[in-house]
């Protein structure tokens, strides 16, 4: 394997990396040989096997921009969330990241799965794989969705953080590994029939309900009855700025921002150049209509993890039969397959794109080299499938005088980033030069008043005086900060009104805590007809409500009801309490639609399916914490530390 990306480094050929996978129903192989970093200098040790500096670097690289992406993606609420999931160290990440790696790995090794040399198949040239695949490791922009690793840009990469050839070669071995073992491991989940059937009840099953609701406007209006003492709301509202800093006015800024607009500059593209921009970009941005390709396929059910090996070899002898005479796909497809859809007509499927179906599916249709040619077979959340070719078409482009003028448009945009923000750079630190500017290319002027962080970020990190310049949208901003409005506390009596509100409504939840903790309490044994008798509630009942009516389903949510959490209930006679501003509601589950069996065999599959889905991160995360549980980890803090 090592040799394999040094040989592809020298060529210039295409080759993937394939990953083979001892087989569990023969038997294990030998325990493959130890897989090292390479670097002289370690920085996490697990059970004494090194994890090498430059890996680290490299995780702490990654980890960093997936969580620049988060903050570009949340905003403002970024970094809370990222608090809230642990997730604001890129060095803590990083060390978690490859600890995690490195114990299955070692897993690996104790099973006796190995990485092989041997078989590193033709069919792994497809770019996709690495894009898909391979993302974690090498960046997508230096994948070409047809030459395949840009290998200029890679070294580079690499070189960055002083790897070789050979310790990347080795990174892309152990991160391929680790996929497989988790796959294996996945594929170990089991989930018991009683408890397919619960879920296909809570999904589907017809459910009514009971829901007795508690206004919070008129508990407001009771305790807006009660006096309050002038200390009782002092003590509220120093409280609450205690605590939350309720009542601080936050701190707002000031100053001027200049707006400038391509107009100003004029811009010329020439033919040559929107020439050269089709061609570079005509993959990515300009197809009319994609590859598209047409597969028979045969389906071969797997009904639970204990029958894997036994449909495998099924599959295996359909395949030989097939290659036999490839023309008889259609009739052992009619005969065999499992996917009654398209059994009947010997598993045609109509031409589909990329990303029509799941990964495995449709990379294993679009590897086919030819029409007839049968894939290997492959693992879907149908079961295990062979697949055979029946027509490709080629992607068709856009004419380039039909983009033309987008074309054109894109070009200038770009000149004109490149040559506003080179010109900002001349004058933004020279009053006299930057007024120059700003009435040599109209420079459109508005004043900042007192803006607050979430209204104006780039105003927020300048240093009163300061100013600074980027791109938004279209246009070129320029800004200067004139003014801070530093954070204070209005006394009491300047937002007393305010105050009081809160007050009374703080102590109209309390009190609707409390009635509905003593209404859920009852309502459990409650007979419904009695439910009327319920003092200062009202009391509404659903009917039958059907999951998959979205409508319906709609309509409730529509009118304030948990129906997610109604949906979920399964154990006829449950309650549970909901509240939010507008009111409090007690749930009750009066009645459950009782099991039909035909539909539930019609549905199990796929009810299993989902299920496994659903507990399939915990259960992953189990596996990796056994691993953990009796490992040996260091971690060497001078060296991590220093980065």
């Amino acid at each position: 394997m090592i040799t394999v990306l040094r040989g592809y480094f020298k060529r210039g050929s295409h080759l993937l990396l394939w990953l083979v996978v001892a087989s569990f129903v023969v038997g294990l192989l030998p325990m493959a040989v130890k897989q090292i970093t390479g670097s002289s200098v370690w920085a996490i040790r697990v059970n004494d096997q090194d994890v090498g500096h430059q890996d680290f670097l490299m995780e702490q690289e990654r980890q960093r921009e997936r969580i620049m992406n988060f903050r570009a993606q949340y905003g403002e609420y970024a970094d809370w969330l990222l608090s809230m999931m642990g997730a604001t160290d890129p060095k803590s990440l990083a060390a978690k990241a490859l600890i995690r790696q490195e114990l299955v790995n070692q897993f690996a090794d104790d099973i006796g799965v190995q990485m092989s040399s041997d078989v590193v198949a033709e069919k792994m040239s497809d770019p996709q794989f690495v894009v898909q695949e391979l993302q974690e490791i090498i960046p997508p922009q230096m994948v070409d969705p047809i030459a395949g690793i840009n290998q200029a840009m890679l070294r580079r990469y690499l070189k960055h953080f002083g790897m070789s050839v050979d310790m990347f070669e080795r990174k892309i071995e152990r991160e391929l590994l680790d996929k497989q073992i988790m796959e294996f491991a996945a594929s170990m989940l089991y989930v018991p029939l009683f408890d397919v059937k619960q879920k296909y009840q809570s999904d589907h099953a017809k459910k009514s309900f009971s829901v007795l609701s508690i206004a919070m406007d008129d508990l407001i209006k009771k305790e807006q009855e009660k006096a309050v003492s002038n200390d009782a709301l002092e003590k509220y509202y120093d409280e609450k700025n205690n605590t939350l800093k309720q009542y601080w006015v936050p701190e707002k800024r000031s100053g001027m921002q200049w707006t400038f607009s391509p107009s100003s500059y004029n811009i010329s593209v020439s033919q040559n150049e929107i020439k050269e921009y089709y061609d570079k970009n005509k993959i990515q941005k300009f197809i009319k209509t994609p590859a598209m390709v047409q597969v028979r396929r045969i389906v071969i059910a797997v009904p639970d993890a204990s029958k894997y090996a036994v449909m495998q070899a099924k599959a295996a002898r359909i395949k030989d039969e097939i290659l036999q005479d490839p023309s008889q796909f259609k009739e052992i497809a009619q005969r065999v397959s499992d996917d009654k859809e398209t059994a009947q007509n010997g598993g045609l499927l109509e031409a589909f794109s990329r990303g029509s179906h799941e990964q495995a599916f449709d990379r294993a249709a679009f590897v086919l080299p030819e029409d007839g040619a049968l894939s290997d077979v492959i693992e879907t959340s149908k079961g295990l499938e062979i697949l055979q070719r029946v027509s490709k078409t080629p992607q068709v482009f856009k004419p380039l005088a039909s983009v033309k003028n987008e074309i054109t448009d894109t070009i200038k945009q770009q000149k004109f980033n490149k040559q506003f923000t080179a010109d900002m750079r001349k004058v933004i630190g020279n009053e006299e030069s930057l007024a120059q500017f700003i009435a040599d290319k109209g420079g459109a002027p508005k004043e900042l008043k007192k803006l607050a962080a979430k209204d104006s970020q780039q105003l927020f990190k300048l240093k009163k005086g300061e100013k600074t310049f980027f791109i938004d949208g279209s246009e070129g901003i320029a800004m200067r900060l004139d003014a801070i409005h530093e954070t204070y506390l209005p006394s009491l009596e300047v937002v007393k009104k305010t105050v009081l509100d809160d007050f009374y409504r703080d102590a109209a939840k309390e009190k609707l805590q409390e009635r509905l903790k003593e209404i859920q309490q009852n309502m459990g044994v409650t007979p419904q007809k009695d439910l009327k008798k319920v003092v200062g509630v009202e009391l509404s009942q659903t009917g039958w409500i059907e999951p998959s009516d979205e409508k319906e389903v709609e309509k409730l949510k529509n009118k304030g009801l948990p129906t997610e959490e109604m949906l979920q209930m399964e154990k006829v006679g449950s309650v549970f309490a909901h509240q939010d501003d507008q009111r409090g509601l007690v749930v009750r589950l009066d009645e459950i639609e009782a099991l039909d069996t035909q539909k539930f065999d019609e549905k199990r599959d796929e009810t299993t399916r989902s299920l496994q889905q659903e507990r399939m991160q915990q259960y992953l995360e189990g596996f990796v914490a056994s691993l953990h549980r009796n490992a040996k980890i260091e971690t060497n803090e001078s060296v991590i530390t220093l980065q």
